[in-house]
């Protein structure tokens, strides 16, 4: 086995088993006049499986993700249970403590073959724990793995120094590799009554599913095509979804604008990067959280009736509980830091989750939220 080390930005580092693909040798760092498509944000994942749908998350585009279980792989990885739609899944890097190695059932692919197959550089035998206390306390902050059996202190501070030169991940098109496909692709029923515009920052294959088995025409629209589309277009559709997606939704000015033009005319909802848009759209401010939220146990509350569910997040912005349009109702908050998870504007017939309503991976608790935002009869569609 190999030895692969894992550096941070801020010259902590980790020596560990390299398995999936290969990272790059302390010479390519010094010699290449660009790393950025090496380096990658570090945030860790609280949950306790799920492990082939954070691999292929597209939210997780230039991101490494630390698995605080610390025994992964023993199930291995059925096809099946991919999220990703577009080519390949766009994580960068996945980080484990102990990886199951042994044999599997039904022939499933292990960990260390579905990192292969997709060009994601791994490793395992760390201290995560340490690890993820490092990154809660100092926040998520750029990593990048070396393939070395030793590495001196001064080595270790030159490729520091290379990390620190890689510019902010909001400086990169993270959506662009996460899509679909470049044109509009449908799903579901051709002949059903209730049709929707899904709108494509690296949607994952759940939320389609969900809305398929409710009888939905799903109209795929990758999102620089949406921005090339008339309102008049856009509200052919019963229902305008948008979809989770990478990195700081602050960026995408142009789609804050349009998804503004098209309040009232149509019921809009939006699932974590989509819910975040939709609440810069309103006016409401977003901010990126010191770790973010990653995880598929995260407990919310909905603010209505006072029940609680258990529910899928990954995600690094939140929007802020301060200046609130006062049209902007507070559906659900995060019962660890009290963050808003999910918001309803009837004035706007808007309405929006920050976690993953169709799990994948994780609870099935919020699986009926398809069912409130498809719902005809709502005040909401009615307005």
């Amino acid at each position: 086995m190999n030895s692969r080390y894992l550096i941070l930005q801020d010259g902590t580092f980790y020596k560990g088993i390299a398995f999936g693909s290969n990272a790059l040798r302390k010479e390519e760092v010094l010699q290449l006049d660009d790393i950025s498509p090496y380096v990658a944000e570090a945030v860790f994942n609280t949950s306790m499986c799920a492990y082939t749908e954070v691999l292929t998350d597209n939210s997780y585009n230039k991101q490494m993700v630390v698995m605080t279980n610390p025994h992964i792989g023993t199930y291995g990885c059925d096809p099946s249970w991919f999220q990703h739609m577009s080519d390949i899944p766009q994580i960068k890097g996945f980080i484990v403590k102990k990886l199951y190695r042994g044999t599997l059932f039904q022939e499933r692919l292990s960990i260390d073959q579905v990192c292969k197959n997709y060009l994601i550089p791994a490793i395992e035998g760390i201290d995560t724990r340490a690890l993820t206390i490092h990154l809660r306390d100092k926040g998520a902050m750029y990593g990048l793995f070396i393939d070395e059996e030793h590495l001196n202190k001064q080595e270790i501070k030159e490729i520091q120094r290379r990390i620190q030169q890689v510019s902010p991940i909001e400086s990169f098109d993270l959506i662009t590799p996460c899509l679909h496909s470049k044109k509009i692709e449908e799903y579901g029923s051709t002949n059903s009554s209730t049709t929707v515009a899904l709108i494509d920052y690296g949607t994952k294959k759940g939320i389609v599913d969900q809305l398929v088995n409710r009888g939905v025409k799903v109209s795929i629209i990758p999102a620089p095509l949406f921005l090339d589309m008339s309102n008049k277009e856009i509200v052919k559709f019963d229902y305008l979804f948008l979809s989770n997606g990478p990195g700081d939704p602050r960026t995408l000015m142009l789609h804050i604008k349009k998804i503004s033009s098209l309040f009232t005319l149509l019921p809009i909802r939006g699932i974590c990067l989509g819910h975040q848009i939709i609440n810069l759209a309103l006016q409401n401010n977003v901010e990126k959280l010191k770790f973010g939220h990653h995880g598929s146990n995260h407990p919310v509350q909905n603010q209505f009736d006072k029940s609680i569910i258990i529910t899928s997040q990954n995600h690094n912005y939140s929007v802020m509980t301060e200046n609130l349009q006062s049209t902007t109702k507070i559906w659900f908050t995060n019962l660890n830091d009290q963050s808003i998870e999910g918001i309803i504007d009837e004035e706007h017939k808007v309405m929006s989750t920050q976690f993953h309503p169709e799990g994948h991976g994780g609870s099935h608790d919020a699986l009926h939220l398809f069912d409130i935002f498809l719902d005809k009869a709502s005040p909401i569609c009615q307005k």
